[in-house]
């Protein structure tokens, strides 16, 4: 009897450590969603901009909390670009369940000089540790010019990958694209299994 209880017992503790952990729905996969932690800090956004782009923190425009990020290009003749990035190396969304990228923004003086560029939210998941795996992704853009104010856009990958090692968030102004766009309340949700 002793030993059919400890079988019992070790079979238990092998299907438990055997099943794996995924995210339940609703679940946030990045930090800082509305760039207002303690202190004023946007970590763990990183920014990467060439050329005249000019990149930084706005704390007179936001859509929630007390800041926002903002990529800006004053000069229509410069061929820089911005990128806001955060990754996300967590436990993972269930496979076959579906991710959710939504970030709002607001534009000022919004020009497009060539038809084909335009803002661009997305966001990757790569099935290996150094991103050099094959990658899924998903992806919308906003074509509004001028001023705009807040504005939702969303981004959506309805089936995530098995063996995915990591997510990357993107947050894009390509080049030849004159104004500022401002980004908030960011959020990448898992949305159901």
């Amino acid at each position: 009897m002793k030993q059919i209880l400890i079988g019992f017992i070790v079979s238990l503790l092998w299907v438990g450590c055997s099943s794996e952990e995924y995210l339940p729905l609703g679940y946030q996969l990045i930090a800082n969603t509305n760039l207002s932690s303690a202190g004023g800090s946007i970590f763990p956004w990183q920014m990467d901009q060439s050329g005249s782009t000019n990149m930084g923190v706005s704390k007179e425009i936001f859509f929630t909390g007390n800041q926002s990020l903002f990529i800006e290009n004053q000069d229509s003749t410069m061929s820089g670009t911005g990128t806001w990035t955060q990754k996300y190396t967590g436990p993972m969304p269930a496979p076959g369940s579906s991710l959710e990228l939504t970030a709002f923004l607001k534009g000022e003086e919004i020009r497009n000089f060539t038809p084909d560029r335009n803002i661009f939210i997305y966001f990757k998941v790569f099935t290996k540790s150094d991103g050099s795996g094959a990658n899924y992704s998903a992806s919308n853009q906003i074509k509004f010019g001028g001023n705009f104010d807040w504005t939702p856009l969303t981004a959506r990958l309805e089936s995530f990958p098995k063996d995915a090692q990591s997510v990357q968030v993107y947050l894009f102004m390509p080049s030849l694209l004159y104004g500022k766009i401002y980004f908030d309340e960011i959020q990448l949700r898992v949305k159901n299994n």
